[in-house]
């Protein structure tokens, strides 16, 4: 069976510079905002705590409990609403992370919307195995919390 052009099937495509230029302008507003967050996490981290700006030899209870990040996306909003530094930077890495995955989606619609049915199961395929690879990583950080903060450490007695 002879498959029908979409144009002849009277389906409105997309032509494919219109598409690379979403994508592009899609990856490189995701890149600007999240550097933009990070940056700005960074900046308020090091205005929340300025012993940051010390250089100690052994750090600090304090700077060692500055040291934890949220694991989790409700520790991540939670500590956005806070004013977290930390958690502002958290968010621009997950918006790093998430950036090429909208890509991926952006394509599986334009692809199945054009009728292109090869590339759009590829692009199904590469989605599916993204979500794949997060749950299975989502699964595996479950498992107990690594305590962050070390063993104090003892001076010897003189």
């Amino acid at each position: 069976m002879i498959e029908r052009a979409p144009e002849a099937a009277g389906i409105e495509v997309q032509p494919a510079p219109q598409l690379e230029t979403l994508l592009s302008r899609l990856l490189r507003v995701g890149i600007l905002v999240s550097v933009a967050l990070m940056a700005l996490g960074t900046a308020l981290s090091y205005r929340h705590h300025p012993a940051y700006f010390e250089r100690t030899r052994t750090p600090t209870p304090e700077a060692w409990s500055a040291a934890y990040a949220p694991q989790s996306f409700g520790e991540v909003f939670e500590g956005v609403r806070e004013g977290s530094g930390r958690a502002l930077v958290v968010l621009g890495l997950l918006t790093l992370v998430a950036t090429p995955v909208a890509r991926v989606a952006v394509s599986l619609v334009a692809f199945a919307r054009r009728r292109e049915r090869a590339y759009a199961v590829l692009s199904a395929l590469v989605l599916g195995l993204l979500l794949l690879s997060f749950n299975l990583g989502r699964r595996a950080s479950n498992s107990p919390r690594v305590e962050t903060q070390p063993a104090s450490i003892e001076e010897p007695a003189k």
